[in-house]
């Protein structure tokens, strides 16, 4: 499984997001700042499949094709 990873910021906020090459998935996810390796409104979705602003963000900043 390869994967991806980046972070970026978006309204203020702290976001990462992690790119599965082979599922073709995207889950992308908030720090918990008080329980580090916590997530915070963590979701998956299909990387050609983003339909929000944060999630069409994610994957402009993974770089997918």
């Amino acid at each position: 499984m390869a994967t991806r990873t980046t972070d970026f910021m978006y309204y203020k906020k702290h976001w990462f997001a992690d790119y599965d090459t082979d599922s073709n998935d995207v889950y992308i996810y908030q720090d918990d700042p008080e329980d580090p390796g916590d997530d915070l409104n963590g979701a998956y979705f299909m990387a050609n499949r983003a339909k929000t602003r944060l999630q069409k963000k994610a994957v402009k900043e993974l770089q997918i094709d």
